[in-house]
């Protein structure tokens, strides 16, 4: 390692990046530094900085080739001189004192392949550009992997940098965490735009083991209110089905209703089902519907629907009436059949006839997937509604709409998942079929080109210019092909050599960025991450995709600040079939609404908060329906106007505290829970006041200073427990003080800040000041505490009565994280006496523990259900 690093910025730091900086020792003090910020948020220079003043040789990993020549071109343009450019390898196996390479290309030199080898090649996945097989890492060749990493120890390298480090829940973590056994780095940098909050247990744990504990969030909010990034706001284009695929919606309905009519007009079924012996609820029959509820509740549905009598002891053991029985709708029907077709059980095998009809006229019509029937959509059903061609038609009508507004300002970007190179005409939702409508629709009204991996499209009007760029950047006449592309002399085909692949990609965003093309169509694996185009004022986000790490990234491409146009708003378009008609297959609508658990902008509604969700842009008309708000996307202004109003509200009454992460709930899920002892309170000084008055003086200035003392302790009970607020205040500070005792949060409480708000029975809890992955852990225990039961290893049982006013029993789960040995249970259990007061735990893994579980999922049973609770962010 030299004495002084070579490596020496030459701009100004940001206020963020300044702070992160100047606390650089702080968060080195477990040899790891975790960032977590938006795209834009200059993650790239910061990454580079903290290399330079740590000066150890490194070796920095990313997700694509794109972001590593991002890297590359980085360091050489802001860090280096040009007589220091040699300090820089690409190649893992000839490392410089910096080495970049891509995390396939350290799986690949791991498994003894070139990077550019044949069995390391992209898979061809029509338009998944990049996209490596998983499967190589079954070649995993440790005397190769050994072989890198002494390659490695002879280069001094003793820093990781994992670049985008969401990408490690891939299959090649394997690589990665070999590689950290062996070399033994000194210290590793990790920085993302997204960390894998929505990853289950065991791989949020292998994330945080290779990156540690996240030292710095830096929220989209926080960005766009320093300057650095621009405002923007969310919209969803719904569009309906075309003709043809509503037919096909509506044969598959007509298939389920004589389905469904034939369950409901079976009555020889009915008679049969009526005379099970599980019906008695005996103790012979109690463990198979403990087993199966869902199966015998759906069967009770069907006999309730049919005029048959429920026996008591069946509801009994559920805790209902015959108010709560479900109607036999799609969801019974498929929970019935799918158990009745391959039930074995002695008592059903004179109904085997019955079944196989049954299962034989679903798969006739087409209602079956495999063995399952399938009533509310299969994989077709939503493969048709996620490439419905209505959504060429919402493209159309967006870039209609944009183009009007800022004509030859427009910086228009279209993602989608695939290329269909291979479609003749606009039938298929894709690259080339979208390039083809709007080529089509719009006769040379707007500049359209494609980037693509494999396929890359111009206009010929500006490929004299495509042209002169090329011999502006020394790129040979013989390294790119042009050709018409399929005959047509309107646009050129510019096939590059592989080699240059990655400079063309430059030099037509270049193009773009200038405005010579104003809308640029490609795929979500090309554009949607890494690549940068600050130009970009409208985004149609035509992907699948509904993964918070993979949505917010695609989204990062538009929100960033043009310093050539500073006034820049950008619009971010949403696609969503959605036909009321059929609001049974609401799956766009269930992709997008996980989509928007991670964006935070400013709602349509109300007071305009910067929230999450997607509520805060989809709400039904009167009539019902949903429907594109086009008067807001037209103002930009007044986006610009709500993002400073919500940013800067907190001057108004207190100071700001930025994003906070949290937990939205509804009053009525914990108001079973609130302090009612005041009604005994009521009832003592109705009795006791009248007769103290007719007492001495002595006996009555006593007794009403024990009456002044008892309501006292009442009015506290009540103030930490009497409302929705208070008893949600205090369910969250015994799982945090739980949390805290095992160890599981490391921050003192003492630094915490708890707040709860109620707006019109919506209920928000977050916590200030604790660690992102701790506040996660938090959100977590929390939701699972508030939400309808399902299958918890110990339930938390209360019991309310009052004479007979009050006779209610409510059920909540204790937190998996907090109940895998007894002695956290009882930890828990005891600061929960100390909040709030009495209750009963039930062990669910016996017979009796299930009975009682059986009563805890009474939501289940019954027509009415209990909300949710969600994530949500919210800038305070």
């Amino acid at each position: 390692m030299t004495k002084k690093s070579i490596l020496h910025f030459n701009g100004v730091w940001r206020s963020y990046q300044k702070r992160i900086l100047d606390d650089l020792d702080f968060h080195l003090r477990d040899n790891k530094l975790h960032i977590v910020a938006a795209p834009g948020a200059g993650k790239t220079t910061l990454g580079i900085e903290v290399i330079s003043r740590l000066n150890r040789a490194s070796l920095i990993l990313c997700p694509t080739n794109t972001i590593k020549n991002q890297w590359k071109e980085r360091i050489l343009s802001s860090f280096l001189q040009k007589k220091d450019f040699g300090i820089v390898s690409t190649d893992i196996r000839n490392p410089g004192f910096l080495t970049i390479v891509t995390y396939q290309a350290l799986l690949a030199a791991f498994c003894g392949h070139d990077d550019d080898s044949e069995d390391c090649q992209p898979v061809e996945n029509d338009g998944k550009e990049k996209l490596y097989s998983i499967t190589i890492s079954n070649r995993f060749r440790m005397e190769k992997a050994e072989e890198i990493i002494n390659i490695l120890l002879s280069a001094n390298v003793s820093l990781l940098c994992f670049d985008e480090a969401h990408h490690l829940r891939k299959e090649w973590w394997k690589a990665l965490s070999y590689l950290v056994e062996h070399l033994k780095p000194a210290q590793t940098v990790s920085l993302t735009a997204t960390p894998p909050y929505d990853a289950d247990i065991n791989e949020w744990n292998r994330y945080q083991a290779l990156c540690g504990d996240i030292d710095e969030v830096i929220s989209i909010p926080e960005l766009v209110k320093n300057g650095d990034l621009c405002p923007h706001q969310d919209f969803i284009h719904f569009s309906r089905l075309h003709p043809h695929e509503r037919n096909l919606f509506e044969n598959h309905r007509r298939n389920v209703n004589v389905l469904m009519e034939k369950l409901r007009e079976d009555t020889r079924l009915h008679e049969l089902l009526s005379k099970m012996r599980f019906l008695q609820a005996t103790d012979n029959e109690i463990e198979a519907i403990l087993e199966k509820p869902e199966f015998y509740v759906s069967i009770v549905s069907l006999l309730n629907e049919e005029g048959y009598s429920i026996p008591r002891r069946f509801l009994d053991l559920f805790d209902a009436t015959s108010k709560d029985i479900p109607i036999f709708d799609i969801k019974q029907a498929m929970t019935f059949l799918n158990e009745f077709f391959s039930v074995e059980k002695e008592e059903w095998k004179d109904m085997k006839a019955i079944s196989s009809e049954y299962h034989s006229l679903a798969r006739q019509m087409g209602l079956t997937n495999g063995k399952k029937v399938i009533l509310d959509g299969n994989d077709k059903f939503y493969r048709q509604i996620a490439n419905s061609i209505g959504k060429l038609d919402s493209i159309v009508n967006i870039v209609e709409l944009e183009n009007s507004l800022l004509k030859k300002n427009l910086r228009m970007v279209i993602l989608t998942d695939y290329i269909r190179l291979s479609c003749p005409d606009y039938s298929m939702l894709g690259v080339v079929p979208i390039w083809r409508k709007l080529k089509t629709e719009f006769q040379g009204r707007i500049s359209l080109g494609v980037l693509c991996g494999s396929l890359i499209l111009l206009p010929a009007t500006i490929v004299g210019k495509f042209q002169h760029l090329l011999s502006d950047n020394d790129v040979a006449n013989d390294a790119v092909n042009l050709e018409f592309f399929e005959g047509n002399e309107d646009y050129i085909r510019i096939t590059p050599k592989e080699s240059i692949r990655n400079h063309i990609v430059r030099l037509v965003t270049e193009l773009f960025n200038d405005g010579d093309l104003t809308v640029l169509v490609g795929t979500q694996s090309l554009l949607g991450e890494g690549w940068d185009a600050p130009s970009i004022n409208s985004l149609i986000l035509s992907s699948t995709v509904s993964s918070y790490m993979l949505s917010n990234q695609m989204r990062g491409r538009a929100i960033r600040i043009d310093l050539n146009h500073p006034d820049k708003v950008s619009n971010i378009w949403h696609l969503a079939t959605y036909d009321p008609s059929f609001k049974n297959y609401n799956y766009d609508l269930a992709q997008i609404s996980s989509r928007f658990e991670g964006f935070e902008a400013p709602s349509y509604f109300g007071n305009h908060e910067i929230i999450s969700g997607i509520e805060r842009v989809c709400r039904p008309n009167t009539s019902g329906n949903l429907q594109t708000n086009f008067s807001l996307a037209k103002n930009r202004e007044l986006t610009r106007q709500w993002w400073n109003d919500a940013l800067y509200i907190g001057y108004e009454n207190k100071p700001s505290i930025g994003l906070s992460s949290g937990l939205q709930t509804n009053s009525l899920t914990i108001k079973s829970l609130c302090y009612r002892g005041y009604l005994y309170y009521i009832w003592f000084l109705a009795l006791v006041i009248p007769f103290l008055l007719n007492q001495p003086q002595l006996i009555r200035v006593s007794g009403f200073v024990v009456v002044v003392f008892l309501m006292g302790l009442v009015a506290l009970k009540f103030i930490r427990t009497g409302t929705v607020e208070g008893v949600l205040k205090q369910i969250s500070i015994v799982i945090l003080e739980t949390l805290s005792s095992q160890g599981l949060v490391k921050t003192s409480l003492k630094q915490v800040g708890l707040q709860v708000s109620n707006d019109k029975g919506t209920m928000y809890v977050s916590c200030v000041n604790l660690p992102a992955e701790e506040n996660n852990l938090f959100i977590q225990c929390l939701q699972e505490f508030l939400d309808p039961v399902e299958n918890p290893r110990y339930l938390l049982v209360r019991h309310e009565r009052f004479h007979n006013l009050i006779n209610q029993t409510d059920y909540f789960a204790i937190p998996s994280v907090i109940s895998p040995n007894k002695k956290s249970l009882e930890i828990f259990m005891k600061i929960w006496r100390t909040y709030i007061g009495n209750c009963d735990v039930v062990y669910t893994r016996s017979t009796e523990g299930r009975k009682v579980l059986l009563k805890a999922r009474k939501y289940a049973f019954s027509a009415i259900k209990r909300n949710v609770s969600k994530r949500m962010s919210k800038w305070q």
